[in-house]
């Protein structure tokens, strides 16, 4: 879980080396698994080389050397693409949830929305030429354009039933799949359409035709169907064993390629007479597929999963990179070394262990990594860490995370967390209220009487004395004496909580189920819930807070919020991701990491603020919303002036704290206008000493919320 004060003082020090921030990446990016780990929908590739993929939470990536590497690109949205397609090498359309079209014209580089003029779910659309395509989806929509989707025209489908694929051979003829067995048919360019009879009632999720009469369509429960007259008879093809196909791609009249769960790969080569399976590096759910000719081809899904054939399938090979372990916890020792733990839930992975000695840009595992269920670590100096989970497991590495070694914990219970003020005094918590605690740095744990037998997730340390233990049913325990005696205390809530960050003794947040957020000022005599800002069954599985104001809660479906006043609001913002997010840690206000299911690790440098894209000319920039000046004179006795410019109107916050974070004054908090702007600072109440002032400003621009945050130093002479 989190050590007492380490992170402070690391935050701190940050403060008082950095006074202007530059970043090469901004937001939220991903560095497990590479190049990124969100589902992924669609592919098409214009060449053998170049090529994109869609996928969920906006994620479009980009190639330009047939999938060696993939960059990701600025979709404009978080909603979920589900299909893309490419009319030429620089004409695009991806479409997705909610009636989002997006289109390029400049090979996937840059993207801009278009009007749907509907709100359902969109998941297929095919371009015969850059001015004419028809996209399907929800409730039976069909919309045709006939100018690159400068304007779309809903058509009447004659269906209901949710349309999930679309083919056009030809500029006339098209087919659409669907729900329940639905097949319709135009030749007329979409103006109107027919049924037709698939002979089936299985949801039906791909289709492809090579001409105007041959076709396959596939779908749920093994089905696939062929077609040699258009449509006018399908004949049910097998396949093998019973599994849901998602897509199909017909390369010719007689090779084609149909994928679907449980990492199938199936391949004809006699028109679809009969399919083979292909042999797939592991099992996931494949989306999509694009062959650029009869043996280079690309199929995409689940997890980020990318697998590329240059020999028509005999061959597939996995682009995606890193470990698929359901990562729990993460904590940084300093801004470069840290450490993941969790649980491999896949044979042909056992990482349950990564570390990084350079802020996450390569992650590698330990020699001894073969400890499964891992759920909490705890570090409390360079070398020394601790880490606990399932089946009373405890371990301790003495290297910084090198090498472990098993403790006796004296428990079969899953321990979900762990807290050590020193390299000796330590807590551990988990189910039916078990509480742990060491004085020798784990030689020897000792029960301690909880008074409940509710699973408790977390705990934290302050000091040796000080500690709080949270979980299930709204529980929140805590301890003045070290654990010799625990005291139940009043959240408020009957939500199960799942973490708990104290930045110092007396203010706490802890999160859990369905969006609860609990704030303490008074070390818990008091809880008072905080509103999260989102909607939804949400569950926030993490907090951290790097000093009084600046925290981030992360949770399920990617969720990631940020405060910069305490926690009177949170701000959602974007993760690029769908997994859920159980831990974040951060070394300053700007560095920290976040991880979850599915091996997701993410990394910010910015404290997640997404800065402003110049879309002309691809080039990403930081906002210059203002400059901070050096305060004048500095040093002072009694006053000085703080001056800055806006470079355009923003809500601004000037605040002053002193070395351990604690806010002395609050300058400004209040929107103001563009231009030069001074405010003087009195300092006859404070001691003397080093203080800094931090000048944060909020903008809405291009429908994005913008934030800069700088931080100076200022010395006080008495």
């Amino acid at each position: 879980m989190k050590p007492a004060s380490y992170p402070c003082i690391i935050g701190i020090i940050s403060l008082l080396l950095q006074t202007t921030h530059a970043f090469a990446q901004s937001g939220w990016f991903w560095q497990n698994p590479f190049p990124q780990g969100s589902t992924l929908n669609g592919v098409c590739f214009t060449d053998t080389n170049t090529g994109a993929a869609v996928g969920d939470a906006g994620t479009i990536m980009r190639t330009t050397n047939g999938g060696a590497d993939w960059t990701r690109q600025a979709s404009g949205t978080a909603e979920s693409l589900s299909e893309i397609v490419f009319a030429d090498r620089d004409n695009g359309t991806a479409v997705g949830d909610l009636g989002i079209i997006l289109h390029t014209t400049d090979g996937g580089i840059s993207w801009s929305t278009q009007p749907s003029g509907t709100t359902s779910w969109l998941h297929g659309v095919y371009f015969t030429d850059v001015n004419t395509g028809i996209v399907v989806g929800s409730r039976g929509t069909i919309l045709r354009t006939t100018d690159g989707g400068a304007n779309w025209s809903a058509q009447t489908s004659a269906s209901e039933a949710t349309l999930r694929s679309v083919c056009f051979p030809d500029v006339n003829t098209g087919t659409a799949v669907g729900d329940s067995g639905t097949i319709l048919r135009t030749i007329d360019g979409g103006t109107s359409w027919s049924r037709q009879s698939s002979g089936t009632t299985n949801d039906l999720t791909g289709v492809s035709f090579c001409d105007a009469n041959t076709g396959i369509a596939v779908g749920d429960h093994d089905i696939i169907l062929h077609t040699s007259d258009g449509g006018a008879t399908w004949i049910e093809k097998t396949s093998g064993p019973v599994i849901n196909l998602n897509a199909v791609l017909l390369t010719d009249a007689t090779t084609g390629t149909a994928v679907g769960w449980g990492g199938t790969i199936l391949r004809t080569t006699d028109g679809g007479a009969t399919w083979s399976p292909q042999p797939c590096p592991y099992e996931t759910v494949f989306n999509g597929v694009s062959f650029t000719d009869l043996n280079t081809g690309m199929v995409v899904g689940s997890g980020g999963a990318i697998l590329r054939t240059t020999n028509g399938g005999v061959n597939w090979t996995s682009q995606k990179k890193g470990t698929e372990t359901h990562f729990s916890d993460v904590t940084f020792i300093d801004g470069n070394n840290g450490i993941v733990v969790g649980d491999a839930w896949s044979i042909l992975d056992s990482t349950s262990i990564l570390r990084t000695t350079d802020s996450g840009k390569s992650w590698f595992r330990p020699d001894n990594n073969n400890t499964p269920g891992l759920r909490s670590v705890c570090f409390t100096s360079p070398v020394t860490g601790t880490a606990v989970g399932y089946r009373g497991t405890i371990i301790r590495s003495t290297d910084g995370g090198a090498t472990w070694q098993r403790q006796e914990s004296g428990t079969d219970a899953h321990l979900y967390g762990v807290s050590f003020t020193d390299a000796n005094i330590g807590t551990a918590v988990g189910d039916t209220g078990v509480i742990l605690r060491t004085s020798d740095g784990g030689v020897k744990w000792v029960r301690q009487s909880s008074g409940t037998n509710i699973r408790l997730t977390g705990v934290q340390f302050m000091d040796e004395v000080n500690g709080t233990a949270i979980g299930y049913n709204g529980t929140i325990l805590r301890t003045t004496d070290g654990g010799t005696s625990w005291m139940k205390q009043v959240s408020g809530t009957t939500s199960s909580l799942s973490d708990v960050f104290f930045i110092d003794a007396a203010t706490g947040t802890t999160v859990g189920t369905d969006r609860t957020i609990l704030r303490t000022t008074d070390g818990g005599a008091h809880w008072r819930s905080q509103e999260s800002g989102i909607t939804g069954y949400i569950f926030l599985d993490g907090v951290w807070f790097s000093d009084y104001n600046t925290g981030t809660i992360v949770g399920s479906n990617g969720t990631i919020l940020r405060t910069m006043d305490g926690g009177e609001t949170w701000i959602p913002q974007t993760s690029g991701c769908t997994a859920s997010l159980r831990s974040v840690c951060f070394t300053d206000v700007q560095n920290g990491t976040a991880v979850g299911t599915f091996g997701t690790i993410l990394r910010t440098t910015t404290g997640g603020l997404t800065w402003m894209e110049d879309l002309s000319h691809n080039i990403t920039v930081a906002p210059s919303l203002f400059i901070l000046e050096q305060n004048h004179p500095n040093p002072f006795n009694p006053g000085t002036w703080l001056g800055f410019r806006l470079i355009a109107p923003a809500q601004i916050s000037l605040i002053v704290c002193d070395l351990m974070g604690r806010e002395v004054a609050v300058l400004l908090d209040r929107p103001m206008p563009e231009g030069n702007h001074e405010v003087f600072f009195h300092g006859d109440r404070l001691a003397a000493g080093v203080y800094l002032y931090r000048m944060s400003a909020r903008r809405t621009q291009m429908g994005l919320e913008i934030w800069q945050i700088e931080t100076k130093c200022m010395v006080l002479l008495k």
